[in-house]
């Protein structure tokens, strides 16, 4: 979820490079960690801009050879907006919402 809260303060490419900072802090302080790094979950009227973010967190991910997931087609409807069944408020998932994304995480908690 990291960068969802920059969203509304920062451009872009300041999330991407706060993300590529963290990655590397987070490689130098523990070089045998596990790490994924997940695309952000949409979020009301950010939908288009989340898209292109996540397409350049899967960029940077290649760049820094680590995993990339991105789960939050789990709570798209066709039009590719949220759908607001899994939402308590257009960005925090409800209770039928983090059931729906139970089922895409633990598999990969199991790899």
């Amino acid at each position: 979820m990291i960068g969802t809260n920059n969203l509304h303060l920062n451009t872009d490419e300041e999330i991407i490079e706060g993300l590529h900072l963290l990655m590397k802090a987070i490689k130098i302080r523990q070089p045998t960690a596990k790490i994924t790094l997940m695309g952000l979950l949409p979020r009301r009227d950010y939908e288009a801009r989340i898209v292109k973010l996540n397409f350049q967190i899967a960029q940077l991910a290649g760049e820094v050879a680590v995993p990339y997931r991105d789960l939050g087609y789990v709570f798209l409807n066709k039009e590719n907006k949220i759908d607001e069944s899994f939402f308590s408020d257009g960005l925090h998932p409800n209770t039928a919402g983090y059931l729906r994304l139970r089922e895409v995480v633990k598999p990969l908690l199991t790899d």
